[in-house]
């Protein structure tokens, strides 16, 4: 499961990337959208 949360929050991440150098959104929005994500697989 450690694994696949791992793999789940590398593939967010790349799409974040992809979205910031796509100049579709900011770093610091993609930052943020991260650290909600994050949050989101800690609580559930």
């Amino acid at each position: 499961m450690y694994k696949q949360l791992l793999y789940s929050l590398r593939q967010y991440a790349q799409a974040r990337v992809y979205d910031v150098k796509k100049k579709g959104e900011s770093p610091e929005f993609a930052a943020r959208l991260i650290e909600k994500y994050t949050e989101g697989m800690i609580t559930q």
